[in-house]
């Protein structure tokens, strides 16, 4: 499901990899919208591999796709690496704080997102009193 402003995955996943975040401390969205951001820092962050969920992909239908490979390759165990922060998001809309979650949890990822609904204003106060803390 997605909100007014639904960004692909693979862009979210990009922008995580882009912005210099190493799993090195915690990661917040003050404005989560559907969580796609959230959900794909998690899965980063828990060793999840892209596309985990994905029910089909296009190139399965090409010619000279190999299901024994892919099967093989998807089958791979992937080390959980150690995560020992906190992935949080907000936003000021219930609808997309709804959304979020129903995604979060479709995801299997209730467990390790945090959201809430908050205003950014109040967000970026909360920040500023962590940082100091």
């Amino acid at each position: 499901a997605t909100t007014k402003a639904p960004i692909n995955e693979v862009l979210a996943a990009g922008m995580i990899k882009l912005s210099g975040w190493n799993l090195d401390c915690d990661l917040y969205d003050p404005m989560c919208g559907s969580g796609t951001i959230l959900i794909e820092a998690a899965m980063l962050a828990h060793g999840i591999a892209p596309g985990t969920y994905r029910k089909k992909f296009g190139f399965e239908s090409w010619k000279d796709f190999d299901a024994d490979l892919f099967e093989a390759i998807t089958e791979e165990q992937y080390e959980t690496p150690e995560f020992k922060h906190q992935i949080l998001g907000s936003d000021i809309s219930p609808t997309a704080i709804k959304i979020a979650e129903q995604n979060i949890k479709e995801a299997f990822l209730s467990k390790k997102i945090n959201i809430k609904p908050m205003n950014i204003v109040v967000a970026d106060f909360l920040i500023v009193i962590s940082f100091i803390s």
